[in-house]
C-alpha cells in the first residue's frame, strides 16, 4: 500500500512555536530544567563591565549552555552555533522561549567568552553544583560544614600533550577543581599550600584528611600538614615496617583507592571530554578550554547524582504510601472485627 503526504510542505513560520511543549525526557531539556541557571548567571555577570556604558550582552544562560554543548559534542565554534540553530532542544536549554532559525550569536564571540571566563569562575560554577543550593541560604552553610569534615583532597598534576600545560587539580567528593594552571615546568610539591588555601576559600575551613601523589609527601609538606592538624592518607617515610598495623594497612588501602579515582578523573577528562585536544591558540583561551572540559565532567556527575536523589525521593514516597495503605487496611480489618454486622436493625412492637 502506497502512502502519500496529505498536505504540502510546512513553512518555517508554521513550524515555529513555543518550546514549552517539548518532551521532558530529552537530555537537553532535562539539563535546561535542572541546572541552577540563575546562580550561573550571577557568576558570569561579574565579568561584565557594561552596567552604564557599552552594548548589551548575551544572557549568561545562553553563553554557558553553548559552551556546555560545544564541549559535550566536541564541536568547533561554527558547528556549535549551527547545531543550536537546527535543534529546538538545544535552544530550550539556551533559554529561548520559541524556536528560531537564526544563530544565537556569532561564532567569533566564543573567543571573547574564553578570554572573559577564568578558571576561578568555572570553579565557582562547579562549587554551585557541589553544594546544590544558593549562597545566601542557611542550608548551604549547614551542608558545607558537614562536607568539610568528611572531605578528602586528592592532588595530582597532569601534563597536557599539545600545549604542554601543567594543571594542579583537587578532587572533592568526586568533583574536580583546577587550582593551578601553568605553562612552565615547576616542582608540584610547592602547590600543597595552594590547594589547601583554595579549599579553605571555598568551604570555609581546612580539610580533615589529605591524600596526594608521592611528590607531595616530602618532609616539608608533612610538617605543614602536621601543624595544620590534617591527617595524611598515605605511606610513611622510610622503609615499610615488617609487621604493619591494621590501621596502617587500612590507610594505605584507602590511599590506593583515592589514587585510582584521581587518575580516572584525568583519564575521563582526556578520553571523553577531550581535555588534551585543545584548539585554542592563546594561553588565556586555552585555560578556559581545559577548565570547561572538566566542568562538563563535573556537570555529568551532578546530573547523575540528581537522578539518584529523585529516585530516592520516589522510593520513599512509595514506601510511605504503601505504609499508609497498610495502616488503613489494618484499621478497617479491626473495625470489621469489632462490628461484624452493620449497625442497623428492626424493632417489633
Amino acid at each position: 500500500m502506497k502512502k502519500v503526504s496529505l498536505h504540502g510542505q510546512l513553512t518555517f513560520d508554521e513550524m515555529k512555536g513555543s518550546l514549552e511543549r517539548l518532551p521532558k525526557t530529552n537530555r537537553w531539556v532535562q539539563m535546561g530544567d535542572s541546572l541552577p541557571w540563575m546562580e550561573y548567571e550571577k557568576v558570569y555577570n561579574k565579568r561584565l563591565k557594561n552596567d552604564t556604558v557599552g552594548a548589551s550582552n548575551r544572557p549568561g544562560r545562553m553563553v554557558i549552555a553553548a559552551l556546555i554543548i560545544k564541549h559535550k559534542l566536541g564541536l568547533s565554534d561554527e558547528e556549535t552555533i549551527l547545531a543550536i540553530q537546527e535543534n529546538p532542544y538545544m535552544q530550550y536549554m539556551c533559554g529561548l522561549t520559541e524556536y528560531s532559525d537564526r544563530p544565537i550569536f556569532d561564532p567569533s564571540l566564543f573567543t571573547t567568552i574564553r578570554k572573559r571566563i577564568t578558571i576561578d569562575d568555572i570553579n565557582a560554577l562547579t562549587l554551585l553544583d557541589l553544594i546544590g543550593v544558593d549562597d545566601e541560604t542557611y542550608g548551604r552553610f549547614n551542608r558545607m560544614q558537614k562536607r568539610t569534615i568528611q572531605a578528602v583532597i586528592d592532588m595530582y598534576h597532569q601534563q597536557e600533550t599539545m600545549l604542554r600545560a601543567k594543571i594542579g587539580v583537587s578532587i572533592v567528593s568526586g568533583y574536580s577543581f583546577i587550582d593551578h594552571h601553568s605553562w612552565d615546568a615547576y616542582n608540584e610539591a610547592s602547590d600543597l599550600t595552594v590547594h589547601i588555601g583554595k579549599y579553605k576559600e571555598r568551604f570555609g575551613s581546612e580539610p580533615e584528611r589529605f591524600f596526594g601523589d608521592k611528590i607531595y609527601l616530602n618532609r616539608a609538606n608533612r610538617k605543614i600538614l602536621k601543624e595544620k592538624g590534617i591527617k595524611i592518607m598515605g605511606r610513611q617515610l622510610g622503609r615499610p615496617p615488617k609487621n604493619p598495623s591494621q590501621e596502617q594497612l587500612e590507610r594505605e588501602r584507602i590511599g590506593v583507592s583515592l589514587r585510582n579515582e584521581a587518575e580516572a578523573q584525568f583519564s575521563i577528562g582526556k578520553r571523553t571530554y577531550r581535555a588534551n585536544d585543545m584548539r585554542a591558540r592563546l594561553p588565556e583561551t586555552a585555560r578556559c578550554w581545559t577548565a570547561m572540559c572538566y566542568f562538563f565532567k563535573n556537570l555529568a556527575k551532578y546530573m547523575r547524582e540528581l537522578c539518584l536523589v529523585l529516585i530516592g525521593i520516589y522510593v520513599r514516597i512509595r514506601h510511605i504510601g504503601s505504609k499508609c495503605v497498610n495502616q488503613a487496611t489494618k484499621l478497617c480489618e479491626n473495625s470489621c472485627e469489632e462490628h461484624p454486622f452493620p449497625l442497623c436493625g428492626t424493632q417489633t412492637f
